[in-house]
């Protein structure tokens, strides 16, 4: 997928803060299925709220961890 057409999908997605953010998760968990990429769901202390960890290769001390809000 291009970059154009995958902003244009991102921002396709109402995620507005009151709703729940499942839409965009299912989005992601899509877009990295049958990649190197693993993806996991995680129930948010929110109702109809997630949080999702993207790991690439092994866990290690060296790692990158990036966060953004969602």
């Amino acid at each position: 997928m291009e970059l154009k057409q995958l902003l244009t999908d991102l921002t396709a997605i109402d995620s507005t803060s009151s709703l729940s953010n499942e839409p965009l998760v299912s989005y992601i968990e899509t877009y990295f299925e049958g990649s190197d990429v693993a993806c996991d769901r995680l129930v948010s202390h929110e109702d109809r709220k997630y949080n999702v960890l993207l790991t690439k290769g092994n866990p290690s001390e060296v790692g990158l961890t990036l966060c953004g809000h969602m």
